[in-house]
């Protein structure tokens, strides 16, 4: 990450997390509240390239810190799942053209399904059902 690419505004500290956090891509509204981040992205946002190259995607909030060397992050990501495609995701941003995110996802089939990307130049999709 490079550090023209987040907010001048305060960072968002987190208990637990080292890094400094600050938005590149604010969401619709956030708060931290008893050790819980919650997010409300906003209607159509998403972070895709696709496979075809015809359409760039990058409207999703996006909460970035600059890590270096080892490091490991653990989570727990839930979605109020309201239409198809509502997702969390945790996401791992070299540039803009080479990134990758995990997905907890309310995918095509109406199920939330786990969805991983893997993007270099564009997205590549893998999808995990519990059927």
């Amino acid at each position: 990450m490079v550090a023209t690419d987040v907010s001048a505004d305060p960072p968002v500290p987190l208990p637990g997390v080292i890094l400094t956090l600050r938005w590149r891509l604010p969401p619709e509204s956030w708060a931290h509240e008893q050790g819980t981040l919650t997010i409300r992205a906003g209607a159509r946002t998403d972070r895709f390239h696709e496979p075809a190259g015809s359409e760039r995607v990058g409207s999703a909030p996006q909460l970035m810190g600059a890590a270096s060397g080892d490091f490991q992050l653990s989570a727990r990501v839930t979605v109020d799942f309201g239409a198809r495609f509502d997702a969390g995701a945790l996401s791992v941003h070299v540039d803009p053209d080479n990134w990758a995110k995990l997905c907890f996802e309310f995918a095509p089939l109406r199920q939330p399904t786990v969805v991983s990307f893997v993007t270099r130049g564009f997205s590549d999709e893998s999808i995990f059902t519990s059927s």
